[in-house]
């Protein structure tokens, strides 16, 4: 199971969570939004979902029991797993910003902007931040029970994982596999 755990971190760590930082670093906000949605499906569907696709509950489990009572995992459902991804707006609750962490999870009161008075300010930064640590949390649940491991790999046989053979991956000079997201050498020929 070690080395499930490592495949299982290898994509997280150096494939999904360094592709959200990178969008966020260049300022593509709703798009790394967008990624951080997906992320928290991913995470809900391996640590609640197991051998089928991840669901309303597991998004919702996920988000009231690894985020530490931050966020409403109904309300990051709809507005940014739902509306977000799948429509391209914002479900009623939030307003997303970037580069504001003090108006983090603040809400509006500006009158003069009737349509968003009352929402939560979500921002990115600090959001991401909870991502990381939430994520944190199921690995180390994750090294520590069998019965969570035995699930991680259900879920890996039944429905996959992206590996770094199955993205990126090139042949070079010496006829070897090799994937410069993950194993960190961009800059090699091939």
């Amino acid at each position: 199971m070690y080395e499930l755990i490592q495949r299982m971190e290898s994509v997280f760590y150096k494939m999904i969570l360094p592709d959200i930082e990178k969008a966020m670093n260049e300022n593509v906000s709703i798009g790394t939004f967008i990624l951080t949605a997906c992320l928290i499906d991913y995470l809900a569907g391996f640590r609640y979902c197991k051998d089928k696709d991840s669901n309303r509950k597991a998004y919702k489990d996920f988000v009231n029991n690894y985020f530490d009572g931050k966020y409403n995992g109904e309300d990051l459902y709809v507005s940014l797993r739902c509306k977000l991804v799948h429509n391209y707006s914002e479900g009623g609750k939030y307003i997303f910003i970037n580069n504001h962490p003090k108006l983090h999870r603040t809400i509006c009161k500006d009158s003069n902007i009737s349509t968003n008075n009352n929402k939560i300010f979500l921002n990115l930064e600090n959001f991401v931040n909870d991502i990381k640590i939430a994520m944190d949390k199921y690995f180390n649940e994750l090294k520590e029970s069998d019965d969570l491991k035995k699930d991680a790999k259900l879920r890996i046989d039944t429905l996959s994982i992206l590996g770094k053979y199955e993205f990126g991956s090139l042949k070079n000079d010496n006829n070897n596999y090799s994937n410069p997201l993950i194993d960190g050498d961009a800059s090699t020929k091939y």
